[in-house]
């Protein structure tokens, strides 16, 4: 090839100015970003638990049994229940995942009068803790002992 047919300009000239960028395609385009982030976002649904405090003539009653409550045995011995951090539930000397809770006492089956004694572990995340409430209340067992888990004693 020969050199002769390019041309080099040095000037300014040729040089074209910078367009200026507009911000409303920007907005458009943030807007459409939000837009699509709300409308993917998965809502918590809340669940409300219940819990029924004892009535005066049952704490008088249960105050009052002493010795009437050791020479009458519980029909239904408690079923103890421990909540660790990391999400495994010990249950009757079974290790479950939470995920697989609700259906473990759905098969385990126990009698509604059972009463439940739950232990936590302290650094375990409240939602947990709801979590298995939530699965004991689903499975129709409304006598629950909640109780801060305690190595030494359990």
């Amino acid at each position: 090839m020969d050199a002769t047919g390019f041309e080099i300009r040095l000037d300014n000239r040729s040089r074209r100015r910078p367009r200026r960028l507009e911000l409303t395609a920007l907005t458009d385009l943030v807007f459409i970003l939000l837009l699509f982030f709300i409308l993917e976002t998965r809502f918590v649904a809340f669940h409300q638990l219940d819990f029924r405090q004892p009535q005066e003539r049952q704490r008088t009653e249960a105050a009052g049994a002493g010795d009437e409550a050791e020479a009458q045995p519980d029909p239904q011995p408690p079923l103890r229940l421990q909540v660790f951090a990391d999400g495994r539930v010990w249950l009757a000397g079974d290790v479950v995942a939470m995920g697989e809770f609700a259906t473990y006492l759905g098969q385990r089956n126990p009698a509604p009068e059972t009463l439940v004694v739950v232990a936590v572990e302290a650094t375990a995340p409240t939602q947990l803790l709801v979590s298995a409430l939530d699965a004991l209340h689903g499975a129709r067992l409304d006598r629950v002992l909640v109780r801060q888990f305690d190595p030494d004693h359990d």
